[in-house]
């Protein structure tokens, strides 16, 4: 079952990266802010998130 989430007018969802953490953190999503989620963008997402994670430590 396809999942959507709209954010896009909230001020926590316009912080960097908003777009990738959820992506990263909710494999199921299938739409966010009306956009198709694309393989690409779950590349991106893993990439992103994977170099924020290691920053991080």
């Amino acid at each position: 079952m396809p999942i959507y989430i709209y954010y896009h007018d909230y001020s926590f969802f316009r912080l960097e990266h908003y777009r990738e953490y959820l992506i990263y953190n909710i494999p199921s999503l299938r739409y966010l802010d009306f956009e198709k989620i694309k393989t690409k963008d779950r590349e991106l997402a893993n990439s992103t998130m994977e170099n924020f994670n290691e920053n991080d430590d």
